[in-house]
């Protein structure tokens, strides 16, 4: 496993392109989806976020891009959803997973 200290990341993605300008390229070879997409036992990877608020406070629960992840379970009527990421499990609010785009393997 990988050790990346956040400055790093912090310092990678503020010069990044945006996502729309660069998302057509892996449309081809890629699906593109967000984490509530996907279904339960079903794996992808983390490819960006959308959101930059949220950005920091994800890399720091674990949700690298690169990171494999899949869906262990989701709750009724819209509640948290447990993903499984680095080796551990990780509960996540809908309106968070939302933030996490993948790219399907």
């Amino acid at each position: 496993m990988k050790f990346y200290s956040i400055r790093m990341f912090h310092i990678i993605y503020k010069i990044r392109k945006p996502f729309e300008l660069y998302s057509h390229s892996f449309e081809k070879d890629f699906e593109i989806m967000n984490l509530t997409e996907l279904k339960t036992g079903e794996r992808a990877t983390i490819k960006c976020f959308q959101s930059p608020e949220l950005e920091l406070k994800l890399m720091e629960m674990g949700c690298i891009p690169g990171e494999d992840v899949s869906v262990e379970q989701v709750a009724p009527l819209g509640g948290p959803i447990s993903i499984r990421i680095a080796g551990y499990s990780l509960s996540l609010r809908i309106n968070e997973a939302a933030q996490i785009i993948l790219v399907d393997k």
